[in-house]
């Protein structure tokens, strides 16, 4: 997610890769197949999912 967020460096890594398994393996349920290999139905799902949790962890550090 572009711009400076307010975590730090290692914290916002983590956030992303939260979110990366959490899309992608909603995407595999959703679409159906196995969340262990790469598809681009997965890929997509686990973009969006790391940015939408990444987007909350802004909007959460910015409540502070």
């Amino acid at each position: 997610m572009p711009g400076r967020q307010a975590m730090g460096f290692i914290s916002t890594t983590l956030l992303g890769i939260a979110g990366s398994f959490m899309g992608g393996f909603l995407a595999s349920i959703v679409w159906g197949g196995n969340w262990r290999v790469l598809r681009p139905t997965t890929f997509i799902g686990s973009v969006i999912g790391a940015i939408v949790l990444l987007m909350l962890g802004r909007m959460m550090s910015d409540r502070r």
